[in-house]
């Protein structure tokens, strides 16, 4: 398996993508020459109130083309804390792919229920 470093180039398609940890970069505009910054696994910081608040200075401090902020959603709203600095939200949903998902999305479906909570979507 190849290894690499934070500072190594990758060239993807037509672009040229790096890589670097949002928690570095929250003091600082950056990303002024890239074409997108994605923001991934977004999910881990939207437990703890402080994460969320240096995460969108992050954010809100990338200067590239477009950002994109991918999530996993584990069934619950805390997504929708990002909501105020996102210009628009897609949400893939795999439910109908086939029977698997479907018994999986039913199990999870009916936990919820159970505890009285609902889904958020």
């Amino acid at each position: 398996m190849p290894t690499f470093n934070l500072n190594d180039e990758f060239d993807l398609a037509d672009l040229t993508v790096s890589l670097t940890k949002w928690e570095q970069n929250t003091e600082f505009p950056y990303g002024q020459f890239d074409d997108f910054a994605l923001f991934y696994p977004v999910e881990s910081v939207l437990f703890n109130a402080k994460d969320i608040a240096k995460f969108v200075k992050a954010v809100k401090g990338s200067k590239a083309k477009k950002n994109i902020l991918i999530t996993t959603n584990n069934f619950t709203k805390k997504a929708e804390e990002l909501y105020g600095i996102v210009d628009d939200c897609r949400i893939l949903d795999t439910v109908d792919l086939n029977e698997k998902h479907k018994k999986i999305f039913n199990t999870i479906e009916q936990n919820i229920k159970v505890e009285h909570n609902e889904l958020p979507y």
